[in-house]
């Protein structure tokens, strides 16, 4: 299959959100859930959420997994789930984790990318067939792994290597062309490179999005939101027909993107064209879009009522959280205490999760969420009916709980 290449000048990857991960090493901080959600770490602990299923990684490069594991995706030879956190066996230290709907990956030190869990979609990019139960080696260019964002059933990678200084390939499910390849069709099993010079990358259900450089006539060049799959509710960042290839939008001043595992994406914004601040759009249903109101999907603008100083943002599935100074913020759909406030009440404003006012990454999956809150700690709260908050039990909380970390 012919390989469609979109050029792109060069920014520095700041961060990479996908399908719930959560990485505050980049902000000085997306997947799960169907999408990567996030890509996250701080000092002794990284954090990635899929659907219903929870991954961290130390900072010996250990990595730990819990929750459902029907297509395998705890790494563990088992389909057993596990309440609180088992070892993944890797041929390395690992120094980045992402998880997707039901399938993990992890980069190891020696720059290999290796993932496991569900494949009927060669979303571990190995033919689609049934689950791969143990960590295997994507055969990727050699290079150096720049950021990891796996979606509802597809992967995307940024890597340094011989192409340019930040080379976009993706792999898997791609019906609605969220690999971007320019035809839909699926699955994708071999990663195919979709563009060069990306600053950054996140994946979501059945779409991705990422910032692109784009060249003017003049020479100057724009970093602009693009977007690429399917755009029933706006989730590509404009209204329109979907698209199986990048297409960049006229949004402007994105310093960082996020994708989650519903139909909505959120950026923050660092002021060139727009206010800065936090700015959703896509599908707003339940009001995960934090504009005060519920119902219509709409385009790229501001969450009301958040303080300054965001540091990362986390879509879940119709609720979204927001990280700023050590506090959690969270809003939208709240049927299993996603929201973290201590009730089952859903809101349209940004709430506080009280309990946590030191957090320091964050990370959202269909019903869950978890928080990084210091370097051997992580608390994650809503649905546990697969385990995936990792407290040893199968009971959701409306309020943060510790995760059983091994010593």
């Amino acid at each position: 299959m012919p390989t469609r290449r979109f050029l792109f000048a060069s920014l520095t990857v700041l961060a990479a959100i996908g399908c719930g991960r959560a990485d505050p090493r980049t902000f000085g901080q997306g997947g799960g859930g169907g999408t990567t959600p996030i890509r996250g770490a701080f000092g002794n602990t990284e954090i990635a959420l899929g659907d219903a299923h929870t991954c961290s990684r130390s900072v010996y490069g250990d990595v730990t997994c819990w929750g459902d594991n029907t297509s395998d995706q705890l790494g563990t030879a088992s389909t057993a789930r596990s309440t609180t956190p088992i070892a993944v066996t890797l041929p390395a230290r690992a120094r980045d984790i992402a998880a997707g709907g039901s399938h993990t990956c992890a980069v190891l030190e020696d720059e290999r990318v290796f993932c496991w869990g569900r494949n009927d979609n060669a979303e571990v990019a190995s033919p689609a067939g049934p689950p791969v139960s143990l960590p295997q080696e994507v055969p990727l260019p050699k290079g150096q792994v720049l950021a990891l964002s796996l979606g509802g059933a597809h992967t995307c990678v940024l890597v340094r290597d011989m192409a340019s200084d930040s080379t976009l390939y993706c792999w898997g499910r791609n019906a609605e062309g969220q690999v971007g390849t320019g035809t839909p069709e699926t699955p994708i099993v071999a990663p195919q490179q979709i563009a060069l010079h990306v600053r950054e990358v996140s994946a979501g259900v059945d779409f991705s999005v990422g910032i692109f450089k784009v060249f003017k006539p003049d020479g100057e060049s724009d970093a602009k939101l693009a977007g690429w799959g399917t755009n029933n509710s706006g989730q590509l960042g404009f209204q329109g027909p979907p698209s199986s290839t990048p297409v960049p939008s006229d949004v402007l001043g994105l310093s960082h993107v996020a994708a989650g595992p519903g139909l909505h994406a959120c950026a923050l914004f660092d002021g060139q064209g727009s206010t800065p601040g936090v700015y959703c759009w896509g599908d707003n249903i339940a009001g995960e879009l934090g504009r005060g109101t519920a119902g219509s999907p709409a385009v790229p603008g501001p969450v009301t009522v958040l303080p300054t100083g965001v540091t990362a943002i986390a879509p879940g599935y119709r609720f979204t959280c927001a990280l700023a100074g050590g506090s959690v913020l969270c809003w939208g759909q709240n049927d299993s205490g996603q929201l973290g406030n201590g009730t089952l009440m859903p809101t349209l404003m940004p709430a506080t999760t009280p309990t946590l006012t030191d957090a320091r990454a964050i990370a959202a999956g269909i019903k869950h969420a978890c928080a990084v809150v210091s370097d051997t700690d992580i608390e994650c709260w809503g649905d546990n009916s697969s385990g995936e908050l990792g407290d040893g039990t199968t009971t959701s909380r409306p309020t943060p709980a510790s995760v059983a970390l091994p010593k």
